[in-house]
Formats: C-alpha cells, sequence, structure tokens
C-alpha cells in the first residue's frame, strides 16, 4: 500500500483538495493519548493570510459546490489551549465524544510544515496523518474558524476549514510560479486498512478492525479562475 496520495496536477488559479471523512461502527472505544506537540518557530502574518482567504473565497464563489466551505464558522476550527499541544482544531477535537465515532476530530499544526492528523472521536489509533511533502514553513492564521497557510509552496497558500463530519484542504493557486504537482503524505493509524479497492466515485477508504469504515477521502479536483472543474 502506497503512503502518498495521489499527485494533483495544477489548473488555472484555483485547486481544491477534499478530504471528507465518517466516522466507524463498531463497539465501544477509548480515547488514546500520545499525539505530539507541533512546533511554530516562525512569525504569522494576519494580513498576508487575511489576503490569501479573500482570494480563496472570491474563486469558491465562482463554483457554487465550494462556496459554502469557505464561509465563516462559528464552531469551526479554533486554537488548541491543551497543555503540550499547539495549533489547531476543530469542536470534535477539542471537545471529543468517545462514544460518537460519526465526528471527526481535526488537529492542524501551527506550521505548515507540521503533520495533519484526522481522526474520529479522537481514536488514536484511527488516526489518519497527513504531511504536505515539499511545504515551506507557514505558520497558520485562524479567521473565524478557518486556518490560512500562506505561501506554503510558492505563489500557493492553504486555507483549511473543518465541521463535524469532515475537513477540507484548498489550495490557492495564485499564478504560474505555483507548482505544477502536489504529493501528500499520509501515514495510518494502527487499527486502519486501506479498502482494496476505490468506491465507485473513486474516494478511498480506510476500514477499522471489524471492516466498517472509519475515513473516506474523496477524490482531490481543481476549479479554474473561471470556475471550471476537473476533472
Amino acid at each position: 500500500m502506497s503512503s502518498k496520495a495521489p499527485r494533483l496536477s495544477r489548473w488555472a488559479s484555483g485547486c481544491v483538495f477534499l478530504a471528507a471523512c465518517s466516522g466507524p461502527s463498531g463497539p465501544e472505544q477509548t480515547v488514546d493519548g500520545g499525539i505530539a506537540a507541533q512546533s511554530a518557530p516562525l512569525t504569522a502574518n494576519p494580513a498576508r493570510a487575511r489576503a490569501a482567504l479573500e482570494l480563496a473565497v472570491q474563486l469558491a464563489s465562482k463554483a457554487k459546490e465550494t462556496e459554502k466551505a469557505l464561509l465563516p464558522r462559528e464552531n469551526g476550527l479554533a486554537a488548541v489551549t491543551e497543555p503540550n499541544l499547539t495549533g489547531f482544531g476543530s469542536e470534535p477535537f477539542r471537545k471529543p465524544d468517545a462514544h460518537d465515532w460519526s465526528k471527526l476530530g481535526a488537529h492542524l499544526p501551527a506550521n505548515a510544515t507540521g503533520t495533519f492528523r484526522f481522526s474520529p472521536a479522537r481514536v488514536e489509533r484511527w488516526t489518519l496523518r497527513a504531511s504536505l511533502t515539499g511545504a515551506q514553513g507557514s505558520v497558520g492564521v485562524v479567521d473565524q474558524g478557518r486556518v490560512v497557510y500562506p505561501d506554503v509552496w510558492p505563489s500557493t497558500d492553504v486555507v483549511a476549514m473543518s465541521g463535524e463530519r469532515h475537513s477540507e484542504l484548498f489550495f490557492v493557486l495564485r499564478d504560474s510560479k505555483s507548482p505544477r504537482r502536489f504529493e501528500i503524505t499520509l501515514a495510518l493509524g494502527s487499527e486502519l486498512t486501506l479498502r482494496k479497492e476505490p468506491l465507485p466515485g473513486g474516494a478511498i477508504e480506510w476500514l477499522d478492525k471489524r471492516g466498517d469504515a472509519a475515513l473516506r477521502v474523496d477524490p482531490a479536483f481543481a476549479i479554474d479562475a473561471i470556475a471550471w472543474r476537473c476533472p
């Protein structure tokens, strides 16, 4: 099984990586600990992050299916305030419920070079860890439930959002200097197994030890500056 996500070709100035996940079914599970803290040695740039977010919203407004995803969220991502933890967390991560596996706990790093973690009910052994290969140091800035990492790659910003059951990473390509390929390296929790075949729509699922779906990642797609979608 490859630990690397499919590569996504650059398409004009609007690129979206969509990670939609749902919780597993099965017997009651306990919440594990052991999530390492992320460091953020650089300085945040709120003005640059705000400009990146405004461009992302502008592009998303042309593609109706992604427009709502970037709207401000009262219960969206927020700074993590636990001891020995930094970064940003979704509401299910900050207030985990070990008995509700339908909610996705998302823990985003303070710096884009860190690890993005996604798991139902914040269970460590069901955690999918994602790293942005080749990412430059970029301190995240939270803005009304969304987190912006400016200039993660040349001319490329990353905007992250998260709801109760899904998380999304939007790659915003500002001009021709943006990379033509992106790679995301994945690492799996101890009880996750890749489903042998993708779902009919192309989504990839990871199963728990009972064979029930724990996490799902939908196919990446790109949207250009005039709202054409590919694929």
